[in-house]
Formats: C-alpha cells, structure tokens, sequence
C-alpha cells in the first residue's frame, strides 16, 4: 500500500499543479489524466486529501493489476476515492480513478 500511496500522491500533485506531462508520466491512459485535470478544476478538494493523508481500505491484486480504496482526510473524508493501478508498485501508472466525492 505505502507504494501505491506514494505514486497517487504524485499524481495529485502533479494535477494540483496542472502538470498534464507529469500526469502522462504517471497514467496508463488519457482517462486518468482527465479525470485528474478536472478534479484540479471543478473538485480541488479531493487533490488536497490525496496529497495530504491518505489511508489505504482495500487493496485487491490480479496479475499486474492493483485495485486500491483510499480515505483521505478533509472535504472528502466520508468518501472514498477507488484507484486502479498497473505495473509493479514501485513503478505502478494510474489506470483509472473514481470518486463520489461531490464537487465542490
């Protein structure tokens, strides 16, 4: 989980940022980064919690394919955010991102 942390971390960081590159860098596809630019748009909060503390729920593993639930603090902390990884953890690119965490 702690390498999975630190890799969405990254990547809400780079998204805080507006790093479409970085984003690249660290997404599987295209659909993360969108999901990602427009978080940093319309739904800041759920980037703050990521960046901040996050604490990993459920972390399911088929093949190379990691599928984490996290809980960050702040706005969104009643919510979860579902990631799904990847790649070797270490070096894991983000596949797709989902949250019901109400824009705000």
């Amino acid at each position: 989980g702690d390498l999975y942390s630190r890799r969405i971390k990254q990547f809400a960081q780079a998204a805080a940022a507006l790093d479409s590159l970085g984003l690249r860098n660290l997404a599987d596809s295209d659909a993360p980064v969108r999901w990602a630019l427009d978080a940093a748009r319309r739904q800041s909060a759920i980037l703050t919690g990521l960046r901040g503390s996050v604490y990993v729920r459920i972390a399911s593993t088929r093949a190379d394919t990691a599928t984490v639930v996290y809980h960050t603090l702040g706005e969104c902390a009643d919510r979860s955010v579902v990631v799904t990884f990847v790649g070797p953890p270490a070096t894991s690119r983000v596949a797709r991102v989902e949250s019901d965490c109400a824009h705000h």
